[in-house]
């Protein structure tokens, strides 16, 4: 494949994928990797647009499934935090924090979507607009996300209470 194709017919996908895989891994840099990993494999695969039927598709997928690897690995802690949150102002007393950290350790109990949804709608403080924009994943997906996640949470927090 030429140099000034692969230009042309990949490169204009590299904001929506990196959109996709910043709204999926919550780290500006792991997704900048993501997107730099996409086009060496798109590379080095010398495919072509025209040999994919919805290029965009074909590229969503790959991004998605990097992504999914990514938060599954050990080294990924889906849950983290972002680089700004910190527990003392979010948390008045020992009390709270404690409560904070409970609910944090819920969280790994979630799917990796949820947990995506989660730390993004509750802790980064985004719209559903603003986070569907980012994972691509519809408005009546995330609500069922949120709820779904919300419900485990509750769950995991009146248990944790009775043990106490």
């Amino acid at each position: 494949m030429l140099y000034r194709e692969f230009i042309k017919d990949w490169f204009p996908l590299k904001d929506a994928m990196f959109r996709l895989a910043y709204g999926l891994l919550g780290s500006r840099e792991d997704a900048e990797d993501v997107v730099q990993e996409l086009y060496v494999k798109l590379w080095q695969s010398g495919l072509r647009t025209g040999e994919v039927g919805n290029p965009k598709a074909y590229c969503i997928t790959i991004v998605r499934n990097m992504c999914l690897d990514r938060l599954k690995s050990p080294a990924s802690r889906v849950g983290s935090l972002p680089e700004n949150f910190d527990i003392e102002t979010v948390a008045d007393g020992l009390e709270q924090r404690q409560k904070v950290r409970r609910v944090l350790e819920a969280m790994e109990n979630l799917s990796v979507r949820e947990k995506t949804v989660v730390r993004m709608k509750l802790l980064e403080d985004l719209s559903y607009k603003e986070i569907q924009e980012r994972t691509g994943i519809s408005s009546l997906s995330l609500r069922v996300l949120m709820s779904h996640a919300r419900r485990k949470l509750k769950k995991y927090a009146d248990n944790d209470e009775k043990i106490r």
